[in-house]
Formats: C-alpha cells, sequence, structure tokens
C-alpha cells in the first residue's frame, strides 16, 4: 500500500539527487554517463548506447537536456545510478533515454524521476510527455516498471511502444527532489569503489529487514 511504502522510504532515509549536465561539466562526469549507457540494460528504455562525444553533441548542438541521478539513503551513498535525456520536439516532450541501476529500483526513485521529466516538459511548453519504449533481451523491468502507470495514450507499432502523459498531470508530485547544474563535481562525489559498480554491503540483519520490506513493496 501507499502507506507501506512512504514508510519505508521514510525508513530508509531516501535522497534523489538530479544534476545537469552542461557545457562546463568535467569531463569524468561525461564518461560515466556514457558508462551507464552502455553497462545499464535491465531498467532501461531502449538500451540506446552513447559515446562522450555524443553525449556532448546532444547537449551543445541538438537543444537535448542530460540529467545524472546520484541516490542515497542510511546505507550511505550508490554513486551515478540514472541517466536521463529529453527533448521538446512541436509541443511533445521526448524521453530519448531514461535508465537506472537495478541497485536502486523498488524505492521509487524511477518515479521521482518520471516526475522531474513530467515537470520540465511543463515548465517547457508541451503538450504531452513521450517515453518510446523499445523491448531488449534484458529490460523487463523497465516494461514491468511502465506498465504499471496510468497512461494517457498507448501507441504500438512493430519495433517499440509510445507511452504518452497529458500536461500537466498529477500523477507525480515528489518535489522534495534536489536538481542542480553541474557545472563542478558535488560535494558529495562518491568514492570509487561505489563507481565500479559493487553493490553496498549492509549489516546482515538489516539486510534482512530492507529485504522483506521489499519483497512486500513489489
Amino acid at each position: 500500500s501507499m502507506g507501506t511504502m512512504e514508510n519505508f522510504l521514510k525508513q530508509l532515509q531516501l535522497k534523489v539527487s538530479i544534476y545537469e549536465l552542461v557545457d562546463q561539466t568535467p569531463m569524468d562526469i561525461w564518461v560515466r554517463a556514457s558508462q551507464l549507457t552502455f553497462r545499464t540494460n535491465q531498467f532501461n528504455l531502449n538500451t540506446k548506447r552513447r559515446s562522450e562525444p555524443e553525449l556532448i553533441d546532444l547537449v551543445k548542438n541538438k537543444n537535448h537536456r542530460i540529467w545524472m541521478v546520484q541516490v542515497e539513503d542510511r546505507f550511505g551513498q550508490y554513486g551515478w545510478v540514472g541517466l536521463i535525456i529529453g527533448v521538446s520536439k512541436s509541443a511533445h516532450y521526448f524521453v530519448d533515454t531514461f535508465l537506472l541501476s537495478c541497485r536502486v529500483l523498488a524505492r521509487g526513485v524511477e518515479h521521482a524521476l518520471l516526475d522531474h521529466l513530467a515537470q520540465v516538459a511543463f515548465v517547457a511548453g508541451n503538450k504531452t510527455l513521450q517515453l518510446n519504449f523499445r523491448p531488449s533481451e534484458k529490460n523487463m523491468p523497465m516494461e514491468e516498471f511502465l506498465e504499471k502507470i496510468t497512461w494517457d495514450n498507448k501507441l504500438v507499432n512493430s519495433s517499440d511502444t509510445i507511452f504518452e502523459l497529458a500536461l500537466p498531470t498529477e500523477n507525480y508530485r515528489q518535489n522534495d527532489l534536489v536538481i542542480e547544474i553541474l557545472k563542478e563535481l558535488p560535494v558529495n562525489k562518491v568514492n570509487e569503489n561505489i563507481n565500479k559498480e559493487k553493490p553496498v554491503i549492509l549489516p546482515p540483519k538489516e539486510k534482512e529487514i530492507l529485504v522483506q520490506q521489499e519483497d512486500t513493496l513489489i
């Protein structure tokens, strides 16, 4: 239930930080952004792979906006775990990339990111938010997430499915997100071990409680 989820997140002390990548963003952040597109398979909208120059070109020359996501909770910092890319196209806000490490799923982070995109799209004057889902061998978790949401429109064609939200939408309201322009490394730069996709090791008892709570939520 929603109450259980809120309680769970409260206990978890979840913090989602969203940073926008701009011209002045340091190169090692662009490198990490590119790595995420190559390494993230399960919770990935369309498994588009992007090099650093491609990502920089999207921002500099093609009017796209790119955000990277950090997540932390009472057990520690998970580092750079998510990437979203969006662009306005004739009254529609088109989500080019939406991916998240499976280490932070089932905590409401994915909903928070969708909320962020809906707000960005609405503020930019768009009438709809569109996510173009392309199935792969491994991205079932993304499909399951999308299928649970109430969309205003769903268009299925041979290779992909377009999920559409009419704006403004009241479906998503998580206004406690921290959104910053990333011109320099954030103060809470995570240590290199976490950046190498190592799982966060929890004390046995707390891990057991967390697993039980997650099981009841999924």
